[in-house]
């Protein structure tokens, strides 16, 4: 038997599941670096004989510098910057950090949509409405007569009373979804058809 949530690295789920923890750790490492001072607390001091550490920490510390198409100068991503915005406008982010992380919905849906493995099963109807969810700035929009098949996942029915409602919780509770939730829906879609492939 497999290990819960340890995607098959030859399977399309994979990748998503991956970015999708990365945006999630960056979230938290964002609003922890947003805090006054805290620079000089996780200031780490390699041992001064050991130049090449040194300078390899000096590099994952950034600044991240992106090329632009058209422009000559680098844009400067700097963490510190994100950080304090991150933590400064934190109620109003956060929202959009919980619709884009939803996104490997998306992504689940999209690489698998025209395979000869999906099929109309109340799993792969979930998928296939979270996705238009998220579509649709997070929220169930149905039309033509949707949702037409049972779709359905761990006790969520997805039903026509679902309209206009947040497809994923927020921190009042309002919403279905759970932010393990993605991860846990492509795994059990993942485990409950295995030939599907890349």
């Amino acid at each position: 038997m497999t290990q819960p949530y340890s995607f098959n690295r030859g399977k399309p789920f994979y990748p998503i599941i991956m970015s999708y923890t990365f945006q999630l750790h960056a979230m938290t490492e964002l609003a922890i670096l947003g805090i006054p001072g805290i620079e000089r607390k996780l200031e780490f001091h390699p041992d001064p004989q050991n130049e090449e550490m040194k300078d390899l920490i000096e590099k994952l510390k950034g600044p991240l510098n992106l090329k632009v198409t058209g422009d000559k100068n680098m844009m400067d991503l700097h963490s510190l910057k994100a950080a304090s915005e991150f933590v400064q406008n934190f109620s109003y982010l956060a929202k959009f950090q919980i619709i884009s992380a939803s996104h490997c919905l998306v992504m689940g849906h999209e690489v698998t949509k025209d395979k000869a493995y999906r099929n109309k099963d109340p799993l792969w109807e979930f998928l296939r409405h979270c996705r238009n969810a998220v579509a649709h700035n997070g929220v169930f929009r149905f039309s033509n007569n949707e949702p037409k098949y049972n779709a359905e996942w761990r006790g969520i029915k997805i039903e026509k009373s679902m309209e206009g409602r947040s497809l994923m919780k927020d921190q009042n509770g309002n919403g279905y979804l759970n932010l393990g939730d993605p991860i846990a829906l492509l795994w059990d879609i993942e485990e409950g058809y295995p030939e599907i492939t890349i």
